[in-house]
Parts: structure tokens; sequence; C-alpha cells
């Protein structure tokens, strides 16, 4: 059995849904007995987003933040960087084996000739990128000993592509808590304010909502690139009574229990934590049918999916959870039934296994 892994992220210090589930597989492996260290190639931040057991040592290569703002010139120059660093680093480490979090440390992982020992880990639909980049992903990805996706339609892309590939899911990172939301009237969003995650869309859809429902509220929390457009398009539609830009919060899940209904209106996904977290914290959930992810998590009438990008549907269906107490509490009790394929004692042995083989 493998005992000694290095973890491969671009940058542990960032707040999102691929830090946190990363965190979260690193801490359930510890406690299964196995060694593991994190090397992060860029640190925008002080200290690790979410809480990581003290027997995992993080590596940082580059004091630098990494973003895709940066110039061509710069990004080349600090993955250079990295690699030379990474490199000398996986030297003097005696790892076993590597998983390599997304496109970028896999790539550095290949040119450092530790193909053989990486697993790759991808938290992006198949289609993210152009199709010359698409292909020379998978060439890298051919190489590795396999690649774990969260989806079972990326699986299937990459199988069909040549990349040896496993489906396993996230791992769900809250408990199953009681939802005291009933009776709050507040519609709740979580997500980096970008086009994915598609609150234009979602602001046209409520709009309908609060002509019938005006002492409801929709509450967004997360920061990002659109704020202002967001902003501007809630007065345009005269949404300023009614919709709230929370920013960030460290306490998602008590802010879920005590919300009504969760809305998710991405363009595309991977396989979404928030999702996870709602399902958890019993609060119903009205998502589109994006290609990947909602679907992969909100089965058997654990959630309400709506055609992907209709708004008129989309506000239909939150009409409708808003009208039938008994429909929210069927599918809150369907929820926690869903989110016990999602907890470690299901994923952790699929990883176990993966290592092992």
């Amino acid at each position: 059995m493998v005992k000694n892994i290095q973890i491969v992220i671009t940058d542990i210090t960032n707040t999102g849904g691929t830090e946190r589930t990363t965190t979260l597989l690193a801490n359930e492996l510890v406690r299964s007995g196995i060694n593991v260290g994190i090397i992060s190639l860029f640190k925008k931040n002080k200290d690790a987003a979410f809480s990581l057991d003290s027997r995992i040592d993080v590596e940082y290569l580059l004091d630098d933040v990494y973003t895709s703002q940066l110039s061509a010139f710069k990004r080349i120059s600090y993955i250079a960087k990295c690699f030379c660093r990474l490199r000398a680093y996986c030297r003097h480490i005696n790892a076993q084996k590597f998983i390599a979090v997304a496109f970028l440390p896999a790539f550095l992982l290949f040119l450092s000739r530790l193909s053989n020992k990486t697993i790759g880990w991808e938290h992006f639909k198949y289609s993210l990128y152009g199709n010359w980049v698409t292909r020379f992903r998978n060439f890298v990805y051919r190489r590795l000993c396999s690649v774990v996706t969260l989806t079972d339609n990326d699986t299937e892309a990459f199988k069909r592509s040549g990349v040896r590939s496993v489906t396993i899911h996230n791992i769900a990172p809250f408990a199953i808590r009681n939802n005291d939301g009933d009776s709050s009237k507040q519609l709740i969003a979580v997500g980096r304010l970008s086009y994915q995650k598609g609150y234009d869309l979602m602001l046209e859809a409520v709009r309908n909502v609060f002509k019938l429902y005006p002492d409801w509220t929709l509450n967004i929390y997360g920061n990002g690139e659109l704020r202002h457009e967001i902003i501007q398009q809630i007065k345009s539609l005269k949404l300023e009574k009614n919709v709230f830009l929370k920013g960030c919060s460290n306490n998602i899940e008590e802010i879920l229990q005590h919300s009504t209904i969760y809305v998710m209106s991405s363009r595309f996904e991977g396989l979404p934590m928030v999702l996870l977290e709602a399902l958890a914290c019993g609060i119903p959930i009205v998502s589109f049918n994006c290609k990947e992810g909602p679907s992969e998590i909100l089965k058997n009438g654990s959630g309400l999916l709506v055609p992907a990008e209709n708004t008129e549907m989309l506000s239909h269906s939150i009409i409708e959870l808003i009208d039938n107490q008994q429909l929210r509490h069927s599918i809150r009790e369907k929820g926690y039934e869903r989110i016990k394929e999602f907890y470690p004692e299901k994923i952790l042995p699929l990883w176990l296994n993966l290592l092992k083989s």
C-alpha cells in the first residue's frame, strides 16, 4: 500500500471549491494512516484557506499570486520557476505517488518525468479548453497513471481520448444539519461572481418571483470580477430591495441552515461543493441542468433540475417551491439520503483502491 503521497495544487491558499475538496481528501488520507504532504505552486494568502490536519506539511514553491490576468510573459516566467523548484524539491522527498490537482500541476510533474507516479485529479469539465489545449492536455494525461474526474460524463470523454480515467465524487464537507429556514423567506446562492455562475440569468428569473412575493429576498455570497455588472443589473431590474450581494463568508454552513431555497444558475460546473453543503444543511435546491455537475448530485428527487439557461423555468420552479411547503419537505428528506453517498466512508475507499492499484 502507498504510504507517502504528495498532492500538488496551484494555490492551496485560494478559497474555492477545488482547494476545499483537496483539503478534505488530504485530511482523510492522513487519518487512514498515509503520510501526506501538499506542494502549492503559488501563495496568494498567508495560510491554507481551509483547516488542514497538523500532520500535513505544506511546501510553497513561489510566494507569488498566479491569475489569468497576468501577462503571458509573466505567466510563462512563473511556470518556469515552478518547474525548476518542483523538480528540485521532488528529488529530496520520498514520494511514492503524486496527486496533481488540475492540469498545470500535472503538466509540471510530466515535465519532471514523474508521470509514472502521478494521478491527475480534474475538477473542471472536459470541454473547458479550446481544441488545441484539449489535445495537449490529453497528450499529457495519457502518460499519467490515471485521471480522476468528478462526473461520469467527463470520465467517458477522457476514455474516448485514450486517457485512463475513473469517477470519484468530492467528499461532502458537512454532517447532516437540521434546517430551520422555512419561515425566513430567503433564497440563497453561493459562488464566484463570474460568467460561469450565471447570475445574470438568475436575476432575470427572480424578477418574476419578486413580483409575486415582494417580501422574499435573494442573498448572493461571493466575490468576483463581475460584481460591478451584477450591481448594475440589480439596479436596472429594480431589485435593490430584494437582492443583496453579501461578499464572502466563513459561516456558510449556518447561513444555509437558515435559508429557505438554494438557487444555482451556472452555465457549467464540475461537481459543485456548495450543492453538497446545501444537501447536508437540508435546504431544497433548484438548479439549471447544465451538462456536468448538478444532475450528478441531484438524483432521486433530491432537488429540482430545470433546462439549462431557461430563466422562465427557473422562475417557475422557485415559485413552485415557495408555494409548496410539503414539496420542500420531501426534497429535504431525499437530500439527506443522497448526501450520505458523498461522505468519507463511501469516497475514501475508492481513492485507497486507486492508490493501491
